[in-house]
């Protein structure tokens, strides 16, 4: 390379330095006093020589010189060719086009995606690309920018000085919550935790915004059950005019949920946002709702940020695009990574901003969240009965395939476009099967569970866990956990946990904890509907149990203890034998039974499976199983109790079925029992037979 040319990228590079200089100070100062006659966290003064003044300028000053310094940084990460280099890979994760479907320059968006953006031609991808990053540059990043080493020493001095001017203005006028906010935020930023708390022992702000700040603070070094205390101090003393917007929930639900609940007034929000929060708990068996929490916190983080109107890397002024940010930021927290690819695509957003009315906005950057995240919540029982939901209702973990893959063809494949956290140190597996029963007692019923352990032990064993504790839990409402169970170093790959409770209706939730730890490792959660226990059956009716499947080599078992040790942690079930157990309740002892077993596909075979199997070109689809007996000596448990008292009989019943004959898919076992006195009771159980 010559002289000439090391002396003409010298120059550009000091063009675009001077450019993006100039961007800057016009983002972040030129609607100065626009944002001086808001209030962002109390009002400001008027005169300009006052501390709010000095400390919002010296902010301001500062975001500006880090902005340049991070696209300064990013241009000598990629040697100047950003746009040749990272265009083709992440052009399409830098800006949705959010009303169009496609295009050669965006992915398509989904449509929870356009639910939070569909008002707004601005709107930013979050995508899952970090595998094509230098892990060197993710451990470089602080709230995901990267700087170099000669910036990152530059901007430590800077905000060393940018906190003795707050510092400064916080002595002169102690009341101002607008300073202390910043004052707080830039201690944390740089982990200087003791001071920030030290800080706030002397807050002399409104009690609510201190008690949040110190929520943040704990928040930010790690200690939840410390910041939810703090959050619920604040939210006690919060204005009520405050209260609706710190405790929304909208920008983490999806389009349909999120209609519902902006059309209610500020109580009904606040009630569902509680609501939420007890169906997103992570762990019951914790005390504290990392959940709840992380909200809470990002919540600040935005007022902290919102206040100044641009930042690091994005303008958060209202009509630059600075709702869809916040938006994201509540929704998944600070990327992990933010990639500027260069001033060409910066110019070709802008032009598209610019035909659609929308003031520019750069730089456009991605943002890319590690995979590394869980989703807890379950929106769509925000306003259904939760008692009903299945456990596909919650979804701790991404789907398949949505993390660390890159393509064009499919948004799903790169896309999780769902609220989600991150919980350091905590690798979170979703429980995918395992089998639940429950069996009617005198005054009482008794559960049991059996869940398949494979999954989860590969992540006890990679993580060295000892004593890891399996609890099975009922939540029947808001903040009320019964805990049922509790099995302590479950060994294999089948886990089976039973015991008494009372009928009890309300949200189930195993819970695989690591060792000493409040580590969650693996997660099952179900809505669940308790039945009657014997003692109110009444004497005109006869009641069932829930099928249970066990394994077919097993001895047939004369009673539910004699079951449980074989029953089955799933109820997908290869095409072979399987065991079969139930109880029916309030036979009179003698009274001969009619059984009846039919096993049915939940769905019919399509029609050109049957019209290729009328032709004789394949097999015709075995559509179901169905047969019965008549039980004539039935014998049921002693109708006494152990004091002598008559209870309702119990008579268990177990046999062997063949399932070699099924094709492949998902059946339903249903079980009738008619008694001498014409009394029917019926039960089911959902399969899959593969």
């Amino acid at each position: 390379m010559n002289n000439h040319t090391v002396k003409h990228r010298m120059a550009n590079s000091l063009i675009l330095r001077c450019v993006q200089l100039l961007v800057c100070f016009v983002t972040c100062f030129a609607p100065l006093a626009e944002i001086e006659a808001q209030r962002p966290l109390g009002k400001a003064p008027p005169d300009s020589g006052n501390p709010r003044a000095i400390a919002s300028f010296a902010v301001r000053r500062y975001l500006t010189q880090a902005r340049t310094m991070w696209l300064g940084s990013e241009q000598v990460r990629v040697g100047g060719q950003g746009d040749k280099l990272l265009g083709k890979k992440y052009g399409a994760y830098v800006h949705c086009h959010a009303r169009e479907t496609d295009s050669r320059y965006t992915a398509p968006i989904r449509p929870e995606y356009r639910g939070i953006f569909a008002n707004s031609a601005y709107a930013l991808c979050p995508s899952w690309l970090l595998e094509v990053v230098p892990p060197s540059v993710h451990r470089a990043t602080r709230q995901g920018l990267y700087f170099d080493a000669t910036s990152a020493a530059k901007l430590t001095l800077a905000r060393d000085s940018l906190r003795t001017i707050l510092s400064t203005s916080l002595n002169r006028a102690p009341g101002d919550g607008w300073i202390f906010g910043q004052h707080i935020r830039f201690l944390v930023y740089d982990s200087l935790y003791t001071q920030a708390l030290r800080a706030l022992e002397e807050c002399g702000t409104e009690p609510w915004l201190c008690a949040a700040l110190t929520a943040y603070v704990h928040h930010a070094r790690g200690s939840d059950k410390d910041a939810e205390a703090h959050f619920a101090r604040a939210m006690s003393a919060v204005p009520p005019d405050e209260r609706c917007g710190l405790t929304d929930i909208a920008s983490i639900l999806p389009p349909e949920q999120r209609d519902e609940y902006e059309r209610q007034t500020c109580d009904v929000r606040d009630a569902l946002a509680q609501r939420y929060f007890w169906l997103a708990d992570p762990a019951w068996t914790t005390r504290v709702n990392e959940r709840r929490v992380t909200h809470m916190a990002r919540r600040m983080a935005a007022v902290l940020h919102s206040s100044t109107e641009c930042d690091e890397r994005y303008d958060l002024f209202p009509t630059r695009g600075g709702p869809v940010v916040l938006e994201m930021l509540l929704r998944y927290g600070w990327p992990s990574l933010s990639t500027w690819i260069g001033e060409t695509t910066d110019s070709g957003h802008d032009g598209y901003l610019q035909a659609r009315g929308t003031t520019p906005s750069p730089p456009y950057s991605t943002a890319e969240y590690d995979g590394a995240r869980v989703a807890f919540g379950a929106p769509s029982l925000l306003f259904l009965d939760e008692t009903r939901a299945p456990p596909s209702a919650w979804q701790p973990v991404a789907p398949a395939g949505a993390v660390g893959r890159h393509s064009r063809r499919s948004s799903d494949e790169v896309w999780w476009p769902f609220e989600h956290i991150t919980m350091p140190g905590t690798r979170v597996v979703a429980f995918t099967d395992w089998q639940i029963a429950t069996f009617r007692r005198q005054t009482e019923i008794q559960i049991a569970t059996a869940v398949d352990m494979t999954a989860t032990r590969a992540i006890v064993d990679s993580l060295r866990v000892r004593g890891d504790t399996l609890s099975l839990l009922m939540s029947p409402e808001q903040d009320s956990v019964v805990r049922i169970a509790t099995l302590v170093g479950a060994g294999g790959n089948s886990a089976v946990m039973t015991s008494r409770m009372a009928p009890v209706s309300g949200v189930i939730s195993l819970e695989l904890h690591g060792g000493s730890t409040d580590r969650i490792l693996g997660r099952m959660r179900s809505g669940y509907r308790a039945p009657n226990t014997l003692a109110a059956l009444g004497g005109d009716s006869i009641a069932m149990s829930d099928p249970v499947l066990f394994r077919a080599d097993a001895p047939l078992p004369s009673d539910v203890n004699a079951m449980l040790p074989h029953m089955l942690p799933t109820v997908n079930v290869p095409r072979r034998s399987i065991g079969l157990f139930w109880e029916v309740y309030g036979v009179p002892v003698g009274d001969s039974v009619q059984f009846t077993i039919a096993i049915t596909p939940r769905q019919r075979p399509g029609f050109l499976r049957r019209a290729v199997a009328a032709l004789r070109l394949m097999a015709a689809p075995v559509n179901g199983v169905a047969i019965g007996w008549n039980d004539p000596s039935s014998a049921p448990t002693a109708a006494v109790d152990a004091l002598g008292a008559r209870t309702t009989p119990i008579l268990p019943r177990a046999l062997r079925v063949d399932l070699s004959q099924l094709s492949p898919g998902e059946y339903v076992i249903e079980i009738s029992a008619t008694d001498a006195k014409q009394r029917t009771a019926l039960a089911s159980r959902a399969i899959r037979v593969q």
